[in-house]
Formats: C-alpha cells, sequence, structure tokens
C-alpha cells in the first residue's frame, strides 16, 4: 500500500513539476515576444533619431550660412525701407529655423529617453526570461 501512495506521490510531484515548466515555457515564450516587440520599436526609435541628428545638422548648417549672408551684405547697397523690410523677412526665416533647430533637440532629447526607457524594460525582460530559464526544472 506505501508503495501505491509513493508512487502516486510521485507522479503528483512529477505533474507539479511538468505544470510549472510549461508555465515557465509559456512565460518565457511572452517575455521573448515582448522583447522581440521592443527590439522592432527601439530599431524604429534609433533610426528616427538617425534621421533628426541628420535633420539637425542641416537646419545648423542653414542658420550659419543664412548668418553669414547677413553678415556679407553690405550696409551702404541696402538702406531706408527695402533694407527694413529685407531684416523683417530675414528676422522671419533665422526666427523659423532656430525654433526648427530647438524643436528638433527637444525631439531627439524625447526620443533618447525613450530609447532609454524600452532598452531598461528590454533588460528586465531579459533578466526574467534568463531566471525562468535556469529555474526550469
Amino acid at each position: 500500500m506505501s508503495d501505491d501512495k509513493e508512487k502516486a506521490q510521485k507522479e503528483a510531484r512529477e505533474r507539479a513539476k511538468r505544470a510549472r515548466n510549461a508555465r515557465r515555457r509559456r512565460e518565457i515564450s511572452e517575455d521573448r515576444s515582448k522583447v522581440s516587440k521592443l527590439n522592432s520599436k527601439l530599431s524604429k526609435l534609433k533610426r528616427a533619431k538617425s534621421t533628426m541628428t541628420s535633420a539637425s545638422s542641416m537646419l545648423e548648417q542653414a542658420e550659419s550660412k543664412a548668418r553669414a549672408f547677413k553678415s556679407g551684405l553690405s550696409d551702404s547697397r541696402w538702406r531706408g525701407q527695402r533694407r527694413q523690410a529685407f531684416d523683417q523677412s530675414f528676422s522671419k526665416v533665422t526666427g523659423a529655423i532656430k525654433r526648427d533647430v530647438d524643436q528638433n533637440k527637444e525631439n531627439k532629447t524625447s526620443v533618447q529617453h525613450k530609447i532609454t526607457e524600452l532598452e531598461h524594460q528590454k533588460s528586465s525582460l531579459e533578466r526574467a526570461i534568463s531566471r525562468l530559464e535556469s529555474a526550469m526544472e
């Protein structure tokens, strides 16, 4: 009788072990799926950041060229209303460029923060996967 009882207990432990392992495999699979999605998001964000870096460089070059253009103008050639109209228009253009440069920097910072956040999430998931794998019986 005790052999049957021991056998039943052993079978119960084996079933529980299989159930735990099945649950862990499911969690590992779900976490790997999450890591895959995070990798995709990270890839997109890194491409966006790279594009923003290129755009930032172009905007800063435009700003520099505008300043160089303005400094190259002779005050004696432009006077009165024409000079004032030009200065107003030029100020609008350079102001718009400056706003675009500033907005681009803000966006890049925001994207970098999101990249850092997602990398942290990915790292946490990878540690969880590792713990689950090592807990497999």
